[in-house]
């Protein structure tokens, strides 16, 4: 009987041993994990968002005290917020969902100073609360919470040196601590505050996180075709990635989108009016992630190559569909519309209907140059050639 209890005891002693082992285990370092969880993000990627979401909650039901469940959840809602980035209906949820994981990572981290998978989940959740308060022009709360991220990451590289995963925090942080004060004035006041960036070193990062980490390969791409795109204009490089994307993932709406816009910034104005046609084709067939945002950047660029290709009346009938869907989500592409038209109207010879336009776009609020190309053409006519009728 003494035996038996003894038994008893060692096999409970060795269950509780090995859970506390299982606790000590990084979610990284857990291959069968690891191989799940990149399938679910595939499904993300795919907008497959149902499909992920319930992989997700799977995922997390193991492991109950875990950030990465209310983490996961944040990552979804954060997709469906890029589909209709107008709209603030999921930003509450999103930011809530944020704050519980940051909540469970740091009662981990009292328990364990050195407990990777909190540090991550304050890496991830300071990451993507930055990108929505940056969404909605906080900048300065957003710079912070890049700033928060930044230290977890530090931190991180000291516990896991070779982590290849930790390339697309440090890669972002460096490219654009030295290049968004650049694009954007309010952020020089606080370069004193952080450490100096590296826009090359940041790409080469960037770039090594999509050869190799274990889970951040498409995030690494989507944030090279964005960097490329907004930061760099290198529509080549910007391009590649975007094709790497929709090799994977052909229904992201976000990526396809992104391919059109590339061309059309490069002017490549056939396969840009092609790829557009495809955008409001899906929409049009009520595809997921094709609706009013979707169309009214294709609008937007189609009535830009149509002023490039000397098209007025195209241009025109294009600007009149993107400013319905403005008035209707009241967005920035009121500004650009205006200009548009007022640019076609100068073609057509219509010189005091243009002025009418180009009056109207700066009453609207700024969409890039919208502002300085009206006052231009205020003063001179639109007549072709170099001028693109904007950026976005």
């Amino acid at each position: 009987m003494l035996r038996a209890r003894l038994g008893v005891v060692l096999a409970i002693a060795g269950l509780l041993a090995a859970t506390a082992r299982a606790e000590d285990v990084s979610v990284l370092d857990d291959r069968p994990f690891v191989a799940a969880l990149d399938r679910a993000l595939d499904r993300m990627y795919d907008l497959d968002l149902e499909g992920a979401a319930g992989s997700f909650r799977e995922l997390a039901a193991g492991r109950p005290g875990h950030p990465i469940g209310p983490l996961l959840e944040a990552e979804v809602l954060w997709w469906r917020i890029q589909l209709d980035p107008l709209s603030t209906a999921h930003d509450d949820r999103f930011l809530e969902r944020i704050e519980t994981a940051v909540r469970k990572a740091e009662a981990r981290l009292k328990r364990d100073r050195r407990d990777v998978d909190a540090r991550f989940a304050l890496a991830a959740g300071y990451a993507l609360r930055a990108r929505l308060r940056s969404l909605r022009r906080d900048w300065i709360t957003a710079a912070w919470d890049s700033k928060r991220a930044l230290n977890q990451v530090l931190t991180l590289r000291e516990l896991r040196p070779h982590d290849p995963d930790l390339n697309l925090g440090l890669g972002l942080y460096d490219h654009l601590a030295d290049a968004a004060p650049e694009r954007y004035p309010v952020l020089r006041a606080l370069r004193p505050f952080f450490p100096d960036g590296d826009r090359e070193r940041g790409l080469a990062r960037l770039h090594r996180a999509k050869r190799s980490s274990k889970i951040s390969r498409t995030e690494a791409a989507f944030f090279l075709l964005q960097i490329e795109y907004f930061f760099e204009a290198r529509y080549l490089p910007a391009l590649e990635e975007a094709r790497w994307l929709r090799a994977r993932h052909p229904d992201n709406s976000v990526f396809h989108l992104f391919e059109g816009r590339i061309y059309s910034r490069w002017r490549q104005c056939a396969t840009a009016d092609r790829i557009f046609r495809e955008v409001l084709a899906k929409r049009r067939d009520g595809a997921f992630g094709y609706g009013d945002h979707q169309a009214e950047v294709a609008h937007f660029h189609r009535a830009r190559c149509a002023l490039l290709d000397g098209r007025p009346v195209d241009a025109l009938r294009h600007a009149d569909a993107a400013e319905a869907l403005a008035e209707r989500r009241h967005s920035t592409f009121h500004s650009s519309a205006h200009l548009h038209r007022g640019m076609a109207y100068d073609l057509q010879g219509e010189r005091s209907r243009a002025l009418v336009q180009y009056h109207r776009a700066l009453v609207r609020r700024d969409m890039g140059t919208t502002h300085e190309r009206a006052r231009r053409f205020l003063e001179q006519p639109f007549e072709g050639g170099g001028e693109d009728g904007g950026e976005e």
